[in-house]
């Protein structure tokens, strides 16, 4: 009797343990392209509690005139939700996204990312807007200043919380059919 209890305790506190993680925590793949900038990424984010998500790390492309300019990496933003600055103080971000909105799906300060040398800034211009993708060079300026940009995100199911999730369901899935027999 004690075993059946500990079983469903530890089945029922999995399947918790698996929603939890579920509604805290969402990935996103995403391209985006305009006339003269291009490239894809990944964000990993956390939820805010009202609807929007702050990203927390990514790396995304970019290729500008044809010139690929590597991996980028997501600024974190120390400030979040509230927006920040970046190092270079040329772009104003806050990383939030906001997947339950059709569009836009980043606001007016969107997301920043470095390689170290450039800074690219991708951010939605309104609704009905395309977004604008800029990058920035020490020493040569924007390189690219695109304000008609396409971008599309999708969430990534998470494998640890669907495996999670999963256990637990195939956990009372056993104990059902053992207390029929």
């Amino acid at each position: 009797m004690m075993k059946k209890k500990y079983m469903a305790g530890t089945t029922i506190g999995l399947m918790m343990t698996g929603i939890s993680v579920c509604s805290q925590a969402m990935e996103f793949d995403f391209n985006y392209s305009g006339a003269n900038i291009s490239g894809t990424g990944i964000i990993e984010t956390i939820d805010n509690g009202n609807g929007t998500f702050t990203a927390i790390s990514g790396v995304s492309t970019a290729i500008s005139y044809g010139t690929n300019y590597g991996t980028f990496y997501l600024v974190i933003n120390a400030n979040a939700p509230n927006y920040a600055y970046s190092p270079s103080g040329m772009f104003i971000y806050d990383n939030i996204v906001s997947p339950n909105s059709q569009n836009p799906l980043l606001n007016i300060y969107g997301l920043l990312f470095t390689n170290g040398k450039e800074e690219l800034n991708i951010w939605g211009k309104g609704e009905g807007s395309p977004y604008s993708a800029w990058l920035w060079q020490p020493g040569s300026g924007y390189i690219s200043q695109n304000d008609d940009v396409t971008f599309n995100a999708n969430a990534v199911p998470e494998p640890p919380t669907m495996l999670l999730l999963g256990a637990g369901l195939l956990g009372l899935a056993g104990l059902v059919s053992k207390k029929k027999a």
